[in-house]
Parts: structure tokens; sequence; C-alpha cells
């Protein structure tokens, strides 16, 4: 973890007083207790600057922090027609000792360029995408909740026009943030979200791999890999699974990806099954062992 100390006497974050006393406490109150990926009134909630870089013949710009606002491109931009971007999911969360924690800044980077070079795009030099994601926490630093943290967002596109397969030469780096709560704010379940507070999750098996299968863009986080994921996990959230001492049975928050049942189906279920990873994130499993020890599983997603 890399640790980012506050400055000393900037606890406040007074470079942003300003906007913070033209804003409503309570307003700015009701926005963060539902921590979220958005909320029904204000839907994602902007933080108030993001960071940006392009690459063009192989040389990259200094890395820009601007406004948090809507980007102008064209229709012809290569990602709407070929898919050609990818991305990360980090996080930022205060400690105890009032420093802000990034996770795995490094692994992060090795894997958004594996992605870059599978897609075709220009790699991130490390400087430039370690002063990024800092400077975008840095830029939002109010928006860190003590129940929760800062969820960040760097990804890359090719924004060049081509209209033609390929790449066009136009490598484009973004650092977006937002705050969120406990894991159950990914879910977009209102009661979690104004809790902050980790809640178990639900979650139905599904017999498919759809999330980053091990074949093709298996170990990359191309932004298309996760499109077919969609209508599984809405037909999965649209059930009410019969459950005892729950009258109208419960609605499942999200999927868990089964691959090849090797063994057949019973009246009892699969009787094996290759779990893969969540329709959010990777799977873990804690397998109890003698003496109050337990063991860590973690499938593999190759």
């Amino acid at each position: 973890a890399i640790s980012l100390a506050v400055p000393e006497g900037e606890s406040d974050f007074s470079m942003f007083r300003e906007r913070d006393a033209a804003e409503k406490d309570e307003d700015r109150s009701r926005k963060l207790k539902k921590l979220g990926f958005g909320d029904d009134d204000n839907g994602l909630i902007r933080p108030d600057n993001m960071v940006m870089s392009v690459c063009k013949g192989g040389d990259w710009t200094k890395s820009m922090a601007l406004p948090y606002t809507q980007l102008s491109f064209s229709s012809s931009m290569q990602t709407f027609h070929y898919g050609s971007a990818d991305f990360e999911g980090m996080s930022a969360e205060w400690d105890e000792d009032g420093n802000c924690n990034v996770f795995g800044m490094g692994l992060h980077h090795e894997r958004l360029n594996k992605s870059n070079i599978r897609l075709g795009l220009d790699p991130v030099p490390w400087d430039l995408f370690e002063k990024s994601i800092i400077t975008a926490i840095q830029q939002n630093a109010r928006f860190i909740p003590k129940n929760g943290r800062l969820y960040i967002r760097p990804h890359c596109a090719d924004t060049g026009k081509q209209m033609r397969v390929g790449n066009s030469g136009t490598t484009a780096f973004f650092v977006e943030v937002t705050p969120i709560g406990a894991v159950g704010a990914y879910y977009d379940t209102d009661e979690k979200r104004e809790a902050g507070a980790n809640v178990p999750m639900k979650i139905m098996g599904v017999p498919d791999n759809k999330v980053r299968a091990g074949e093709g863009l298996g170990d990359v986080k191309a932004a298309g890999g996760y499109g077919p994921t969609a209508p599984v996990i809405k037909a999965v959230r649209s059930l009410r699974v019969p459950i005892e001492g729950e009258k109208n049975g419960i609605g499942p928050d999200g999927v868990l990806y089964l691959d090849r049942f090797t063994e057949g189906v019973s009246d009892a279920g699969p009787k094996e099954a290759r779990v893969c990873e969540t329709n959010a994130s990777n799977a873990i499993f804690f397998q109890k062992l003698d003496g109050g020890r337990y063991r860590v599983v973690v499938p593999s997603l190759v």
C-alpha cells in the first residue's frame, strides 16, 4: 500500500473551503449518505476534478487535472466501433493515523498495461500512472468518506477518428473517482448504502463464465469483456428464490459464475463445478481447518 499523509494543517482540505461554503451542509450530507455508484436523486456522485493525459505517436502529454465534466468525442472514435478500451478498479481510504492508503498501485499499473498491449493501446509509463492516481486523490480528498473509500477508476481508450479496424495512434488515459461505502454499495440497494456497513451479499451460481473467460481476453480487463454479463445480471436480480423463513423468498444481489459442470446436474443441483468469479469481483473462500485456523482459497481465472 502507498500511504499519502495528509499535510499538516490541511486536514480540513481548506483548498476546497470556498466550494464547501457555497454548498449546503445538509445537501452534501444527503449525497454522501448514499455511498454507492449512484443514487436515485443524483446519479453518480460527482467529485471535483478528474485527471487526463493523451498519447500521440508514442509521446504522452503531462497529466492534467481538470474539472469533472462531460467530454466530447467524435462518433467515429475507434472505441465506439471496435471496443479498444480497458480499465482498472482501485480504492483509497483513511487509516487510523490520518493517512490515505492506496492498495496495489503497482499491480494495477502492470495489468492496465497488459490490457493496453493486448488491445494495441500505448502503455502508460509508471511515473505518469502514479502521478495521475495521486493527483486524482489529492484533488478529491474531501470526498473520501470515513465509513467507506474513494473508488478510483483509471481507464484507457483509443480516442482517434478512423472507423476501420486497427489503432488510430491516439490513446487517452483518464482517472476518475467517486466515493463509495461498504461492498453492499455496489449493488444499488438503498438500505445497504445508507447503513454504511458490510452486509452479506446474496449471490446465485450461474453455469456461465462470461466475465473475463479463460481464453481470449481472460487475463485482461477489456471493457467489452463485461458487456455480455449485463443480461445475466438483470435476469438473476429479477428472481425471487424460495428460502426457509422468507415468505416471499429472497432476491439475489449478484452472480457467481461457474464454469464447465464436470459431472452433470442432479435434482440437488450441480455435483461439481469450477468457480470463476462474481460479476463484481474475484471470489474468496475460507476453508476451516483444525486449531482455529483457516485456509484462504482463491479460484484461478485461467
